[in-house]
C-alpha cells in the first residue's frame, strides 16, 4: 500500500509538472512583491471582487489552471506561488517551512495589492495557510474554502509524511521541473520536517472560533494524508461553517478530473453566497 501511495504521489507531481515545467525557464506573465523577507510571484486573471487561490505544498499556482477560466469569469483571481515554490523565494533555508510565517506573507501580499477583504480558496497546505491567516486577520476574509486542510498535524498525518515523503528527486522529476533542483531538494526536506516539527500550526477550538469568514470545508472521504475526522472537527468549531465530504475522494479531490465539474459548481455557489 505504501508503494502505491508513493507511486500515486509521483504521478501527481509529474501531471502538475506537465503544466508548470516553464516555471524555472521564463519570467511568466505575473508580477512580484516582497513581503516579510519573501519575494512572491503572483498572477491575476479576470475582474471583479478579489479571490485568492493558494496551492498545495510542492506544487505551484499553475495547479489551479483548469479552474481559472470559470473563476475569472466572476472574480479577480489572484494566484501566487507560495513562498519557496516555483518563482517565489522563502527566506528560511534551514529546512522548516513555517505555516505561521507563510500566512503572514500571504496577508502581506494582500497588503501590497491594496486589498481589504477577499474571498479565498486553499488546497492542502494552501488551505492550512489560509486557516491560519483567517485566525490572524479575521477581518481580511469574507469567505474561505478549505480543501484537504487540517487544524493541526495529527499523529496519522505525521506518520504518513514521515513514511511517504519522497527522498532524492530525480533530475527529470516533476518537482525539479517546477522548482529547480536546489529548491526541489529543500522542499523535500521541508516536507519531511512537517512530520516532525511541532513549532507551529496548532489551531485549537478557541482559535478556529475566531474565524469570521463564511467557511466551506471540503474533504475527500478516502484522504490518506488527513483523516476526515479533522474536517469534522473544523466544522464543529468554525462558526457557521459548511462541510462537504466528497465520496471516494482522496487528498485535494479537486485534482481528480472526475470532480472538476461538480467542484466548480459548488465553489461558485458557495463563494457567491447561495449557501447562506
Amino acid at each position: 500500500m505504501k508503494r502505491v501511495l508513493r507511486f500515486l504521489f509521483g504521478l501527481t507531481l509529474l501531471s502538475i509538472a506537465a503544466q508548470t515545467a516553464h516555471a524555472q525557464s521564463d519570467p511568466g506573465d505575473g508580477d512580484f512583491v516582497t513581503t516579510h523577507g519573501a519575494r512572491i510571484y503572483f498572477e491575476q486573471h479576470g475582474e471583479g471582487e478579489p479571490l485568492l487561490l493558494l496551492h498545495a505544498f510542492g506544487w505551484t499556482g499553475a495547479s489551479w489552471d483548469r479552474y481559472l477560466q470559470a473563476l475569472a469569469t466572476h472574480y479577480r483571481v489572484i494566484v501566487p506561488d507560495l513562498p519557496g515554490h516555483g518563482r517565489s523565494t522563502y527566506p528560511d533555508t534551514s529546512g522548516v517551512w513555517r505555516i505561521d510565517v507563510v500566512a503572514r506573507q500571504m496577508i502581506g501580499l494582500l497588503d501590497a495589492l491594496g486589498l481589504g477583504q477577499v474571498r479565498a480558496l486553499g488546497g492542502s497546505a494552501g488551505g492550512v495557510v489560509l486557516l491560519n491567516a483567517a485566525t490572524m486577520a479575521p477581518d481580511r476574509f469574507e469567505a474561505i474554502a478549505i480543501v484537504g486542510g487540517t487544524p493541526y498535524r495529527s499523529a496519522a498525518t505525521r506518520d504518513w509524511i514521515l513514511e511517504n515523503a519522497p527522498v532524492g528527486a530525480e533530475p527529470d522529476s516533476g518537482s525539479v521541473a517546477m522548482h529547480g533542483a536546489e529548491r526541489a531538494a529543500l522542499l523535500e526536506r521541508q516536507f519531511r520536517n512537517l512530520g516532525a516539527y511541532y513549532g507551529d500550526h496548532q489551531l485549537t477550538p478557541d482559535l478556529l472560533n475566531r474565524i469570521a469568514a463564511r467557511t466551506l470545508i471540503v474533504h475527500g472521504d478516502n484522504d490518506a494524508l488527513i483523516p476526515v475526522s479533522l474536517a469534522w472537527e473544523m466544522y464543529q468549531h468554525i462558526p457557521g461553517a459548511h462541510l462537504w465530504v466528497i465520496p471516494n475522494g482522496g487528498h485535494v479531490p479537486y485534482r481528480d478530473p472526475a470532480n472538476e465539474t461538480i467542484f466548480t459548481q459548488r465553489i461558485l455557489e458557495f463563494l457567491g453566497g447561495a449557501w447562506e
